[in-house]
């Protein structure tokens, strides 16, 4: 077979029609020129010129023939899964919480709520007086607490903060960030929201807020 030299556009050109470098010279019988005495061992990776074994450049288009040695760029860092001890479970606002474990801690801390409210209401007269319901309204505007009812507030508001941190653990899961906490208080939107908590499953694998919980 006749050899006939071929600039690298012409047999970049050939390759562009969906040849590989040897069916480019199987079919159409077109071979670069070789130089005397080289073993023709690799072809360009840039315009598929083949190339004398240890040629740096490729002498048609003149790209070096090393491949960039890129750096391995790691994946992001996340702490350790940690979700056995009982301030891991209600504690904490990092990390991902999966539909299942989300649905049972609401669940507990809203029968704790619950029964708070019934202990609450249980010291209170049945059938109050005057000066009692006054009372009764001056303590729910704020301006009176007995100790009792300041612990009872008190531990109500530290529950609602550990449903919070469920619902942004919940919201990380889904790739979501701390601002939809605020959508869960506009009327009717936040029953869309509510039920994306409980129904919708998060993020298959990792994401920005930490590695998948159904994984742990």
């Amino acid at each position: 077979m006749h050899k006939v030299p071929v600039s690298g556009m012409i047999y970049k050109m050939i390759l562009f029609l969906g040849y590989s470098p040897k069916d480019a010279e199987r079919h159409t019988g077109v071979r670069p020129i070789r130089p005397k005495g080289a073993m023709m061992t690799q072809f360009c990776k840039h315009c598929g010129h083949l190339l004398p074994d240890g040629a740096k450049f490729c002498d048609a288009c003149g790209a070096s023939t090393e491949e960039a040695k890129t750096p391995f760029a790691a994946g992001p860092q996340y702490e350790p899964w940690h979700d056995a001890a009982l301030q891991d479970k209600f504690l904490g606002f990092r990390g991902r919480l999966n539909r299942k474990r989300y649905f049972q801690r609401t669940l507990i801390l809203a029968g704790l709520q619950v029964l708070l409210a019934f202990f609450f209401r249980l010291f209170q007269p049945d059938n109050p007086s005057s000066e009692e319901l006054l009372h009764m309204a001056v303590m729910d505007a704020g301006f009176s607490f007995t100790m009792g009812e300041l612990a009872a507030r008190i531990i109500d508001a530290f529950l609602s903060v550990l449903q919070l941190g469920l619902a942004l653990r919940r919201f990380h899961d889904l790739d979501r960030s701390w601002g939809s906490l605020f959508l869960l208080m506009i009327p009717f939107i936040n029953l869309y929201f509510l039920f994306l908590l409980f129904c919708k499953k998060g993020t298959a694998g990792d994401n920005r807020f930490g590695p998948d919980p159904l994984m742990n």
